[in-house]
C-alpha cells in the first residue's frame, strides 16, 4: 500500500509495518457514509467520517489525510463551500478531493480545488481506481 498516514500500519505478510493511507469520508447520509467507511476499511484504508463540511474542517485542522472524499449536496455546509474553505484557509493542502454527488453534471469543473467529480450512485470498483491514481507515491 502507499500512503504517509504515522497513525496505523498495517503488518504484510513478512512481518513488517507499511504505513495505511488515510481517508476523510464527508457526507450527511449516514447510510451512504458508513458504507464507505465500511467498504474503504475493508480494502485496508484508515477511515474518519464526518456529516458535513463543518464537522470535517474541524478535523482537518487537527489532522492530514491522504484523500478526502466528500459529498456535494450538504446541509450544515455543502462540499461547495467545505472546497471554498479548505483552499482560503490552506487547510488540507496536497490531499486531493473526490466529490461525490448525485449531481455530477452540474459540478463537472471546480478547478484546482477538486481533483475528480464522481456520480451517485459510483462505481466502488472505479472509486477505488481513482482513490488509488491520486494516493502520493
Amino acid at each position: 500500500m502507499f500512503g504517509t498516514a504515522p497513525e496505523k500500519s498495517a503488518t504484510d505478510a513478512a512481518g513488517t509495518k507499511a504505513p495505511v493511507n488515510s481517508i476523510l469520508v464527508v457526507d450527511d447520509e449516514f447510510d451512504s457514509r458508513r458504507a464507505l467507511e465500511i467498504l474503504l476499511e475493508l480494502h485496508g484504508f484508515d477511515v474518519t467520517p464526518a456529516a458535513n463540511g463543518a464537522e470535517a474542517l474541524h478535523i482537518l485542522r487537527d489532522r492530514k489525510f491522504d484523500i478526502i472524499l466528500t459529498d456535494w449536496m450538504m446541509p450544515v455546509m455543502s462540499g461547495q463551500e467545505l472546497l471554498a474553505r479548505l483552499s482560503a484557509e490552506k487547510i488540507a493542502e496536497g490531499a486531493p478531493v473526490v466529490v461525490l454527488t448525485a449531481a455530477a453534471e452540474a459540478v463537472s469543473s471546480l478547478g484546482p480545488a477538486c481533483a475528480r467529480v464522481m456520480g451517485k450512485p459510483f462505481d466502488i470498483w472505479a472509486l477505488l481506481s481513482t482513490i488509488e491514481e491520486l494516493l502520493p507515491h
